[in-house]
């Protein structure tokens, strides 16, 4: 996210996140996702995501969280369209045998599953850039106070990667 906590700037404009890339340097991701088999996404991110011509999680259990289960002539056998409750979907996956369960946005459903308890642990890297419009991560723009931060990484292009677990208890 942007540093005054955005994560699209206006029009679902992606293109911050491409601005400060290091040779060699992932940031932790290919390791993040390494630990992960099922990845729940937002229509609208998945769209923006695809139309920038990546091919989303082909790997993955992928469940694209829309208010129309119909599935797209384009959609892989991997992914699945979800119009229910998120915190069935979270609770079946959960129940079922796997790695770990990654939010990949956008704010919609990760405000959805913050509100409902379903997120245990965010990383966030935050880009050394404002936008100062678009679609904000937290409705309060901070992180909720149910969660505390455990480590924080500054890279070299001045990137700062958080990590927060949830406080139990």
């Amino acid at each position: 996210m942007s540093e005054d906590g955005f994560i699209a700037g206006e029009g679902d404009d992606l293109s911050f996140l491409n601005t400060e890339q290091l040779e060699g340097e992932d940031f932790g991701y290919a390791g993040f996702l390494a630990g992960i088999d099922t990845v729940i996404v937002g229509r609208r991110t998945h769209d923006v995501v695809r139309g920038m011509g990546h091919v989303y999680h082909p790997d993955k259990q992928v469940f694209i969280v829309t208010r129309s289960e119909d599935a797209k002539g384009d959609d892989p056998a991997s992914v699945q369209r979800w119009s229910g409750d998120l915190t069935e979907l979270v609770s079946s996956l959960r129940s079922e045998e796997g790695m770990g369960i990654y939010c990949d946005g956008g704010a919609q459903v990760a405000g959805g599953m913050l509100e409902r308890g379903l997120i245990d642990e965010m990383i966030l890297t935050v880009f050394p850039t404002r936008l100062e419009k678009g679609t904000e991560l937290f409705v309060e723009g901070e992180v909720p106070g149910e969660f505390e931060q455990v480590s924080q990484r500054k890279y070299l292009n001045g990137l700062v990667q958080f990590r927060y677990l949830r406080k139990w208890g």
